[in-house]
């Protein structure tokens, strides 16, 4: 819902931009622009957004935050506009475009401000209107270096093709604070809306991963519990071993449990008698063991759907996108692709916006160390037990949560030898303090200005984590 031409018209009437100065530039994304300005009698922030669904300008009072490096455009406008005064500012006929005229020394410059859904952009051209830069650079229709853009030309004598009108907003304030505040309001329902239809679809792809792992469990299972037949088998054939020799084929013998039935069992002719019953005995012990492990992973798997509901009622129920962002750390899909491009050796988990890696051999420990974790980057390990190295991504301006370090401890103490106790001593340093060995084994580090944490294994945790491996 972008502004029309007359509610431009109206916010530019509120704004005494002619006479002021460009003091400064700021692109807070990829889609906005905010100008500061300043005369004798105040200074103030103009806003412009290009986004297709919300086009607009108004002046600015919410705080809005910059990214470190400095975008392509706000350097170009700083380098050539800064202290610029805006001799003119008007809106092109009944268009939803504002042209700025500026002076900066001798130089001539205008600004171009089109608000249009779908084709928005700020173009800057010299006095003779070559462009000289623009916001989005458009080589099809000619909106680049070097092109030429003077809409005043083909739009002066068009007219709107519909009656407009300025929208009535609540409230007592000016019309610029009413857009502000309907506009940003709007524009954190969209983004609420958004988040929440991309954790929905992580969810299901993720729900829809384990049913299928429950699948395949479930068909291992069948083929697991037929294990008390190999024993019986091993049993049998024990029981016969004097009518038995080596090189025969099948036993046929009397079932224990019905002396009517006769069985067959096959037998592997090059091994002995007994040998060939210590092998079924082996199926039989191997069985027992997967079917019991088997039985113990869908369980997993089934709490894990559990905890994905409740991820998925707390998703509905949730409208602020920092709250939802801080639930469900969403990866940006660019760093999605270089992390599979890179592919990062062990496994990758998520904790409170923080990226847990998890060596799982040597020869991962070792990998991971030297290709993909920098020296403000924590690493734990298992005190007096061989076993994984955790390493957690340091993230700028962001210190490291106590629940993140106890994943990181728990992971750690799950994937070392030591697991079994249940609980350990966790030592953990940034990578900048670990030393290597030299000529020792492979992956093999000295931590040093290390601090010791102990830990109690805890499932629910391990939980939780496993359910960070895809998008959150």
């Amino acid at each position: 819902m972008s502004l029309n031409w007359l509610e431009i018209n109206e916010i530019l009437a509120e704004i005494p931009i002619e006479g002021s100065f460009l003091r400064e530039f700021h692109q807070p994304d990829h889609h906005s622009l905010v100008f500061e300005l300043y005369n004798r009698s105040n200074k103030f922030k103009l806003f412009i957004s290009l986004d297709n669904r919300n086009c607009r300008l108004h002046l600015l009072e919410k705080k809005l935050s910059n990214p470190r490096t400095l975008p392509r455009f706000a350097a170009f406008l700083r380098a050539h506009l800064k202290n610029g005064k805006v001799k003119e500012c008007s809106q092109v006929g009944a268009e939803r475009i504002v042209k700025f005229s500026i002076t900066k020394g001798e130089r001539q410059y205008l600004l171009w401000i089109r608000l249009w859904g779908g084709a928005a952009n700020v173009v800057v051209t010299d006095i003779n209107n070559l462009i000289l830069d623009c916001f989005f650079r458009r080589p099809g229709k000619g909106e680049i270096t070097g092109g030429y853009y003077n809409p005043s030309e083909e739009l002066k004598e068009r007219r709107p093709k519909k009656e407009y009108s300025i929208r009535p907003l609540p409230g007592a304030a000016t019309f610029n604070e009413k857009i502000e505040a309907f506009y940003f309001a709007l524009e954190r329902d969209q983004q609420s809306r958004a988040l929440k239809d991309t954790i929905a679809q992580a969810l299901e792809d993720r729900e829809n991963r384990l049913l299928a792992s429950i699948e395949v469990l479930a068909k291992k299972k069948e083929e697991y519990e037929r294990f008390e037949q190999f024993k019986i088998q091993g049993d049998l054939i024990t029981s016969n071993l004097h009518a038995l020799r080596k090189g025969s084929k099948w036993l046929h013998t009397i079932s224990f449990e019905d002396p009517e039935r006769e069985i067959e069992i096959e037998l592997n002719p090059t091994l002995t008698p007994a040998q060939n019953a210590e092998w079924y005995y082996k199926k039989y012990r191997k069985a027992k063991r997967g079917n019991l492990r088997v039985e113990q992973e869908i369980n997993e798997l089934k709490q894990s759907l559990k905890e994905i509901e409740k991820k998925r009622l707390l998703a509905v129920n949730q409208e602020s996108p920092e709250a939802l962002k801080m639930l469900f750390p969403i990866r940006p899909k660019q760093q999605m692709k270089q992390e599979k491009a890179l592919s990062v050796p062990g496994l990758t988990y998520y904790s409170a916006g923080f990226r847990i890696l998890v060596g799982r051999t040597a020869l991962e420990n070792d990998t991971l160390l030297r290709k993909f974790v920098r020296g403000n980057d924590y690493w734990l390990h298992l005190r007096d037990y061989p076993g994984a190295y955790v390493f957690i991504k340091s993230r700028a301006d962001k210190s490291l949560p106590l629940e993140t370090l106890l994943d990181g401890a728990n992971l750690a103490l799950f994937y070392s030898k030591g697991r079994k106790s249940g609980s350990g001593d966790v030592y953990y340093t940034k990578v900048k303090y670990l030393r290597r060995v030299k000529h020792g084994r492979i992956g093999l580090v000295i931590p040093t200005q290390e601090k010791n944490l102990f830990v109690k294994l805890d499932q629910a945790r391990l939980e939780r984590l496993k359910g960070s491996d895809s998008t959150y």
